[in-house]
């Protein structure tokens, strides 16, 4: 649920570093995420845990960049995903080395 999301957002800390969050319940993120970012010029960065998700976004808008939360072995994995992490505070600290660079 959004409400869910937007707990897990607000625990990690990861809002303060946005300008926006956008929150999405459509099964077509890609579709969704290019009507948000098409003509933008500002970073986007998209997670999810799902690696179909994934790839999907990556493909529907490759200037986003993409990270997989996979936090169970097995799990299928992105081959898409600029970052695969284990958790949020892991794609944070990835986050901030990118920003860096």
């Amino acid at each position: 649920s959004k409400k869910f999301q937007s707990m897990k957002i607000q625990s990690s800390g990861l809002k303060r570093f946005f300008a926006g969050i956008h929150i999405l319940d459509s099964d077509y993120k890609g579709e969704t995420i290019l009507r948000l970012f098409e003509d933008s010029k500002r970073i986007a960065i998209f997670i999810d845990d799902k690696a179909s998700v994934v790839d999907e976004v990556k493909r529907c808008v490759p200037n986003v960049f993409v990270i997989q939360i996979s936090r169970k072995k097995g799990e299928a994995q992105s081959r898409k995903a600029d970052y695969i992490a284990r958790n949020l505070l892991e794609a944070l600290r990835w986050m901030r080395r990118e920003a860096k660079k």
